[in-house]
């Protein structure tokens, strides 16, 4: 059996074609799972740190303690600044240094409530709006924070966050008063 030129370039157009389309298909499916991914690991740290920060709470925990965990939730670079903040306030004790409000919360009180809305992809990034429902101030016209989340080596780590209210970002900020 001889199969002419032109059968064995149709061929492999159409090998090519299906393998370009399936490539789409399970970079699709993989970047919703990864979003999906992210908006969990964003909702569960959400769910749980609000309550953990509560100045009399059972776990006192902040987002300082937070960032001193090798293992914790801030990619290594924020990590890195946050403490570099904790030991500018540190050496400067008698003086209003660094930074004067809860970063990831972007507020000094805390809400009941606080929603993950809007799971964005942004360049190597994830996006995710924080709504806050604070009883009668119920999530209001904007979000109170944007976090971004990164992957590394299968987990999620918040690499910035970014304050509608202020026009800037953690990191910026970081770099500025420190």
């Amino acid at each position: 059996m001889v199969i002419s030129n032109a059968r064995i370039m149709m061929l492999l157009q159409l090998i090519i074609l299906l393998a370009i389309s399936t490539n789409g298909c399970v970079a699709q499916i993989s970047t919703e799972q990864n979003i999906s991914q992210a908006r969990e690991f964003i909702e569960q740290f959400y769910n749980w740190y609000p309550e953990a920060s509560l100045p009399n709470g059972p776990k006192m925990v902040t987002w300082g303690t937070i960032a001193q965990d090798p293992d914790g939730v801030f990619s290594p670079e924020l990590s890195r600044m946050l403490l570099n903040d904790i030991a500018n306030k540190k050496a400067n004790s008698g003086y209003v240094v660094g930074l004067e409000f809860d970063p990831l919360l972007n507020a000094q009180d805390i809400c009941d409530n606080y929603v993950v809305r809007n799971i964005a992809v942004v360049e190597d990034a994830f996006r995710g709006d924080i709504w806050a429902d604070c009883g009668q101030e119920t999530f209001g016209d904007h979000p109170l924070l944007t976090v971004e989340v990164i992957k590394h080596d299968q987990r999620y780590y918040f690499s910035n966050f970014y304050y509608p209210n202020r026009s800037v970002d953690l990191v910026t900020l970081l770099e500025r008063i420190n």
